[in-house]
């Protein structure tokens, strides 16, 4: 032993109920498509992870990464929403997808993806602003489910 702490594992992380059971199908489905025994969508590959902060969903995305050896691209609502113009936001959530898509086999876990919808103000003068971030966040989604390589959580 190298006296560095062993990395997080989905196997060895405890709680996350059905979460992890998905995970663990995952990583025997991965296992098997590896091996050409399933296609890419005969897998769950989508889950989405609620709770407030602090409960451990980026624990379980990194602990995912490491049980599926597979690349992880992290990123978040907030850090797509940098910045006042539209098409600097929705070129940083392609950029993002474009990352782990090129990464591929690989998880991109979105934080915050719950408040893309809740992030809309009272005021109509913006929604033509909020309907294209909502609009590009479901294009990039429908592309993520539609393709192959990406685990989205």
């Amino acid at each position: 032993e190298d006296g560095s702490p062993p990395s997080l594992a989905i196997e060895t992380l405890p709680g996350y109920g059905k979460a992890k059971t998905w995970a663990l199908d995952l990583k025997a489905d991965l296992d098997d498509y590896r091996a050409s025994i399933l296609t890419w969508s005969d897998m769950s590959t989508k889950l989405l992870l609620s709770g407030p902060p602090g409960t451990g969903k980026t624990t379980f995305a990194r602990a995912l990464c490491n049980s599926l050896q597979v690349p992880l691209v992290v990123s978040s609502v907030s850090t797509w929403l940098q910045g006042a113009h539209l098409s600097d936001v929705l070129n940083r959530m392609a950029r993002t997808f474009a990352e782990a898509r090129a990464l591929a086999p690989a998880i991109l876990f979105i934080d915050e993806i719950d408040g893309i919808g809740k992030r809309q103000p009272a005021e109509r003068e913006y929604a033509d602003y909020w309907n294209g971030v909502v609009n590009k966040a479901l294009e990039l989604l429908d592309g993520a489910v539609k393709g192959e390589g990406l685990i989205v959580v």
